[in-house]
């Protein structure tokens, strides 16, 4: 013991895992790594005790922390000799409550396993919708995440009700819209994409609601973008509102009908999902683009259907630029003929698909390979995209690879800003935190 570095952390910690050099550390790695770049130690508290002993460790090592919130391997940047925090051992909590109509779920927790926990009290979480394989209900909300069913009911944190966590002085915070008064501001919205920096979530409470007697999904299948915007427009005052509106580019559509057999027409070149949790009457003009699903199951299988598009992406084009944009419908029509045109100047594909003003959209520039001259064309490619965002309305959130862009918290107001450097200094008094890598 008087070697080891780490004898200390193990003992105070008898219930998490510890994992010391390469060999052990590698495992929780993925994508290209330098020497620099790997943690010197990996660890998983089992608990909220020992995940204030980790902090309390790094603080008298002098050692910073990067957190990990996800369940699969994680790619890192510059973490030589300091410390990984994974946070997913924190997976025993689903208490629902039905009074509060609330479920409280630790952030380790698999998002399948809360879909399935959900489903068994006949309740449901909006945002949930698909379900995202392999990743926990800490990485969502650390990550920005917001999930396609927010037309109506707003997005990811608009169904929080709190979040729970661990700053690196090693207090407890907890902070949600139904916890607010004059000296304790909700600054939970902070937290969401933040990826660690105010500290470590350790559990959620969400805002749950009973599944539906009925659902209609609508699949429209449409000529032009143009066509999308008038939908839009006229989802926008439809009467009951629908729970769901997901557009798809002319790219994107190209993808998912080469993924799917007889799924879309080839006649349509743009197309929008809409779903609502109930019968309702579509207005002559749009129904000869519609097609209509009352059966959950068939719903649930044109889902799938357009949700394999990341896989399909991946597969036609494993080398891509990505980026999430918030963009107002009336933009879409400018936008596609932006990506026609750039796509020709630079030679890469442009495709983007999400949830028009209320939600994400993301931005795939698709390329042949993933050599440095073309990873700086993409990101030139980018740039532009960016500019004509922000000039039509809209602005782009963050970008991947991050080097190429770095637009995170660009839209954080000045208040927002002070709000958050207080934060910061007072969840992070001794700069502990260590980025997983550069946004």
């Amino acid at each position: 013991m008087l070697f080891d570095r780490y004898a200390k952390l193990k003992k105070t910690i008898p219930d998490g895992s510890v994992h010391i050099g390469l060999k052990q550390v590698m495992p929780l790695l993925q994508g290209k790594l330098e020497k620099c770049d790997p943690p010197a130690v990996a660890v998983e508290p089992a608990n909220l005790d020992e995940l204030c002993r980790v902090i309390e460790f790094a603080a008298e090592k002098n050692l910073k922390i990067a957190v990990s919130n996800g369940l699969s391997p994680v790619s890192v940047n510059g973490l030589s000799e300091q410390i990984l925090v994974l946070t997913s051992r924190f997976s025993g909590l689903l208490n629902f409550s039905k009074s509060r109509a609330s479920m409280r779920v630790d952030s380790g927790v698999p998002i399948e396993t809360l879909a399935v926990e959900l489903a068994s009290h006949g309740q449901r979480w909006m945002p949930l919708h698909p379900v995202p394989a392999g990743d926990s209900v800490g990485s969502l909300i650390a990550s920005g995440w917001e999930g396609f069913r927010n037309w109506r009911d707003g997005g990811t944190m608009s169904n929080i009700r709190a979040i729970e966590w661990i700053g690196f002085d090693g207090r407890v915070y907890l902070s949600g819209s139904s916890l607010v008064d004059a000296d304790s501001p909700d600054v939970s919205s902070l937290l969401f994409g933040s990826r660690g920096k105010y500290g470590i979530i350790t559990s959620v409470e969400l805002a749950v609601k009973p599944l539906p007697d009925a659902r209609m999904l609508v699949l429209f299948e449409l000529p032009e973008a143009a066509k999308a915007v008038e939908l839009i427009r006229y989802l926008r005052v439809a009467a009951p509102a629908p729970e769901a509106v997901v557009y798809f580019s002319e790219l994107a559509t190209e993808i998912l009908r080469s993924a799917n057999d007889h799924t879309l027409k080839d006649k349509a070149r743009v197309v929008v999902a809409a779903e609502w949790d109930t019968d309702c009457d579509l207005n002559s003009e749009w129904e000869r683009y519609a097609r209509i699903e009352s059966d959950p199951k068939a719903a649930n299988g044109i889902w799938q259907d357009l949700f394999r598009l990341p896989k399909a992406a991946a597969r036609l084009s494993p080398h891509r630029t990505t980026a999430r944009m918030k963009l107002p419908a009336s933009a879409i029509e400018d936008l596609e003929d932006r990506f026609r045109d750039l796509s020709k100047d630079y030679n890469l594909g442009v495709a983007c698909w999400g949830t028009l003003e209320q939600g994400h959209l993301h931005l795939w520039i698709l390329q042949p390979d993933g050599e440095a001259r073309t990873n700086r064309q993409a990101g030139d490619l980018l740039k532009k995209l960016a500019e004509d965002a922000a000039r039509l309305g809209g602005c782009l959130l963050d970008t991947k690879p991050a080097s190429l862009l770095n637009l995170h918290d660009t839209a954080i107001d000045e208040l927002s800003s002070q709000v958050s450097d207080k934060l910061l200094k007072q969840c992070d008094p001794m700069a502990m935190y260590l980025p997983l890598r550069t946004y």
